[in-house]
């Protein structure tokens, strides 16, 4: 396969870039920042003009599965957040994921074919005090994937939605239950073993940490 991944510098992203080598698949990895170069592509995804060159990449290096991994997290009581953590959370996760979803999805519905796995979060699924604006973005991911999923019956694309639970990453570093968090490699080889398996049709995965 060759798999196109957003926001491969830390996390989950770096552990899915890894986990997808691994397994012998061609990986075309995205960086915020850095040097544009190889097989990577780097930009900002709320940059305007950040999703055409995104076309232009998959078509170009003949890319078959987009995983939507690219996210900020906010925490922080609702009458706290600023107007400019508001914009960027709800900019970062929902609009530009939006808009990178529907130029992937085109080029993947001309070519008849292609896999969109979107990187959600148990935030998509359950309301959370103190992350309000953050799972809001989540559960709006989760509202496009699920009618864009119906909108894709018959075009030869699968639309997949992951809800990882909180996970051993710079973004859980707050919290006093860090180290009973999912490791985000046992996240991420999960994905590949999900997005290599085409022997059934699955439209979301939710993972938790044992109780």
């Amino acid at each position: 396969m060759r798999v196109l991944i957003t926001g491969c510098g830390s996390g989950l992203g770096k552990e899915l870039y890894w986990a997808f080598i691994r397994r012998g698949h061609a990986v075309y990895p995205h960086y915020r920042i850095g040097v544009s170069g190889g097989h990577s592509i780097v930009g900002d995804i709320t940059e305007p003009g950040f999703t055409t060159s995104l076309r232009s990449y998959v078509i170009d290096n003949r890319i078959d599965v987009f995983i939507n991994n690219a996210a900020v997290y906010a925490s922080a009581p609702a009458e706290a957040m600023r107007e400019y953590d508001v914009l960027n959370v709800v900019n970062t996760n929902l609009t530009a994921q939006i808009l990178m979803i529907n130029s992937v999805y085109g080029v993947f519905k001309e070519r008849g074919s292609g896999k969109i796995i979107n990187i959600n979060s148990l935030a998509g699924l359950a309301p959370t005090a103190g992350e309000t604006v953050y799972a809001a973005t989540k559960h709006g991911l989760s509202g496009y994937s699920k009618s864009l999923q119906l909108e894709a019956i018959g075009t030869g694309v699968r639309i997949l939605d992951v809800y990882p639970g909180a996970m051993k990453t710079n973004m859980a570093k707050h919290r006093k239950d860090y180290e009973s968090l999912l490791d985000p490699i046992d996240v991420a080889n999960h994905v590949v073993k999900i997005t290599e398996d085409d022997s059934m049709i699955v439209t979301e995965s939710i993972i938790r940490r044992p109780s």
